[in-house]
């Protein structure tokens, strides 16, 4: 008797290939920035501040199980945080997405997330191409791009150093030792920059 056996079908193993997403975090100076991106990519944290005076680009591949295990390679955009550098358009030309990260302890940081989307959205750009080694990643950018609007880039606003408020008591007028009230007022100031226009669509 002869026997027969099933192997799992390729396609539910095979990962899918997407294009190069290019991801700009950005902020005021010494929010976190740099600390956040090398904690997700390397797991690494570094106590001492290091200023950030130009653009740093780190890239990374990722796979996500939806949709079909989909192997993604991101290009991170560390921008600079100082007033006085210009932001140069190259940094938000063909841009898939933006993390806005503020510092929950500074209430200036909050206020300035609005600023810094505003900054994006006015100097976005998409080209009809991009600089891909492979034919089908070009073809597929500029499929992508043709369809993309510079008011439907996606924004996140990312609160960090939650610790520093729950260290001093939430950093208002009135302290307060609850850590529940405390994550619970700073959740509300996030949602209230999102519901001034901070975040796309």
């Amino acid at each position: 008797m002869g026997s027969s056996s099933s192997a799992p079908s390729p396609a539910l193993h095979k990962a899918v290939d997407v294009p190069n997403l290019k991801i700009a975090i950005i902020g005021d100076p010494e929010v976190g920035k740099t600390s956040i991106l090398s904690r997700y990519i390397r797991n690494q944290f570094s106590p001492v501040y290091i200023p950030t005076h130009k653009a740093a680009i780190e890239n990374v591949v990722r796979k996500f199980n939806v949709p079909g295990h989909a192997k993604v390679p991101i290009t991170f955009w560390d921008i600079p945080g100082h007033e006085d550098l210009p932001l140069h358009s190259s940094y938000f030309t063909d841009l898939d997405a933006v993390i806005v990260v503020v510092d929950l302890s500074v209430p200036a940081s909050l206020e300035s997330a609005v600023v810094w989307r505003q900054t994006v959205l006015s100097s976005a750009t998409f080209t009809s191409s991009s600089k891909l080694d492979e034919e089908k990643d070009k073809e597929a950018r500029d499929s992508i791009n043709q369809s993309k609007k510079v008011e439907d880039i996606p924004f996140l606003l990312l609160g960090n150093k939650l610790d520093l408020c729950l260290e001093k008591g939430g950093g208002d007028v009135e302290e307060t030792h609850d850590e529940n009230l405390v994550v619970s007022n700073k959740v509300q100031q996030l949602e209230e920059v999102a519901g001034r226009g901070f975040t796309g669509r």
